[in-house]
């Protein structure tokens, strides 16, 4: 599906509504008003919320390596479901920015701030991190020429995991 939506670009020929219709079991997703490539991201984003979960990391890798960022609809849905594995896609694309920032907010649901956005049960005393892929990403950054630019980052993530490891926070 994604190829078609590369290769159907903003057409709006009647193959590509007709591509749409018939993999479309909601008919409130089939109308004029939205392009085909907005309906197409949105059969994606039903198929991966309902059925497909499982193929969210083969998703998320074919549409970097297409050059797209990923909709924040996938990342939301990653992050409550195997936020570590996000995380190494980031790292595995060179994607440090955005690796950072998902370790900065891993942690901080961790100490209670937003655990509901990365599926943690508030009422868990005891949050396992990812330590290896936390490692693996401050591997990668030390060995980046980015690194100048992703300094504060940088450090606030190294600050809140290094509390972490002194407050004892679980880890796989």
């Amino acid at each position: 599906m994604i190829q078609k939506l590369k290769l159907s670009g903003t057409s709006q020929s009647e193959y590509t509504w007709q591509w749409v219709g018939s993999n479309d079991t909601d008919t409130n997703m089939n109308t004029r008003e939205t392009t085909v490539v907005d309906n197409a991201w949105m059969l994606l984003r039903k198929h991966l919320v309902l059925n497909y979960v499982k193929y969210q990391a083969i998703v998320a890798r074919r549409i970097i390596s297409m050059g797209t960022a990923l909709p924040q609809w996938l990342i939301d849905q990653y992050k409550k479901s195997d936020a570590a594995g996000l995380l190494m896609i980031y790292i595995s694309y060179n994607m440090l920015e955005e690796a950072l920032l998902l370790a900065t907010e891993y942690i901080d649901a961790a100490n209670g701030d937003g655990p509901e956005y990365f599926g943690m049960d508030t009422s868990i005393a005891t949050t396992w991190l990812p330590h290896n892929a936390f490692g693996c990403l401050a591997t990668a950054i030390e060995r980046t020429s980015q690194k100048l630019n992703l300094t504060e980052a940088y450090k606030l993530f190294m600050d809140k995991w290094n509390q972490c490891i002194t407050n004892k926070i679980s880890c796989y």
